[in-house]
């Protein structure tokens, strides 16, 4: 239900059970919803260098809107398991206004408010996850996590080696986590909830993250499986062709 079944219109089985399409379907931010969050962001008339990446970023602003939404609605209702929820607009956003934050020159007929588009995006996404916690009990662990961070370069943004890992939880101790890689989230969350982490999966289990008799009391313990592998040279689809586009459109590829 995300920004391409918004464009394209013709995706099915989009939720699981099918039905609850039609329960999240009010959930859809509207246009003039849209028009305001953008207007707080993003002035009108300031046309940057990239034109097209703003046009991806407000898109990416009404999937995160409607991800928001739909965590909202359907966090409370699981007394127990596993939920995640992904934002995407610090990414795709920070690609074309971090540059501005750190002092290159304003396109024409742009304010100067400009700079701040980067850390208004963090900040709604920070108060969006301070919304979704507060209702959690109190033996919920949460995660706050981003698989790389961001650098301004040459007029544009960039990715950078080293992102966002934040624990908190009743297994969690106070401390300051070196050295975790993307690759270990799986298995540490595999970890909490006790489960068997096979032994060809990448990454390990982020030992340091958790209070020393908590783990001495839940030992991790593996699985000798071969996970599944992916069809190769899979051919390519118009949700491929897609994505190709988007990530011109942002910088990625060239």
């Amino acid at each position: 239900m995300g920004m391409r079944g918004r464009r394209q219109g013709t995706r099915e089985h989009l939720t699981w059970p099918a039905e609850l399409a039609g329960e999240l379907e009010p959930l859809k931010p509207t246009p003039a919803e849209m028009k305001g969050v953008i207007a707080e962001l993003y002035p009108p008339g300031c046309a940057p260098a990239r034109p097209k990446s703003v046009s991806v970023f407000e898109q990416v602003l009404w999937q995160d809107e409607l991800y928001f939404r739909i965590a909202r609605k359907l966090l409370p209702t699981l007394d127990e398991g596993f939920f995640t929820v992904y934002f995407e607009s610090i990414d795709v956003g920070s690609h074309t206004f971090l540059p501005y934050r750190h002092g290159t020159e304003l396109p024409p007929d742009c304010p100067d408010s400009v700079r701040e588009v980067a850390d208004k995006t963090y900040a709604r996404i920070d108060g969006w996850i301070g919304v979704l916690s507060k209702g959690l009990p109190a033996h919920a662990t949460v995660m706050v996590i981003s698989d790389h961070g961001m650098v301004a370069a040459d007029n544009a943004g960039y990715h950078a080696p080293y992102g966002v890992f934040v624990a908190s939880g009743p297994s969690v101790r106070r401390a300051e986590l070196r050295g975790a890689t993307v690759l270990d989230i799986a298995p540490t969350i595999l970890q909490l909830f006790g489960e068997p982490i096979p032994f060809d999966m990448d990454g390990k289990v982020l030992v340091q993250a958790f209070e020393p008799e908590w783990f001495a009391a839940h030992v991790p313990r593996y699985l000798d499986v071969e996970t599944a592998k992916t069809e190769e040279n899979a051919p390519l689809t118009e949700d491929t062709d897609e994505v190709i586009e988007r990530l011109k459109s942002i910088g990625y590829l060239q």
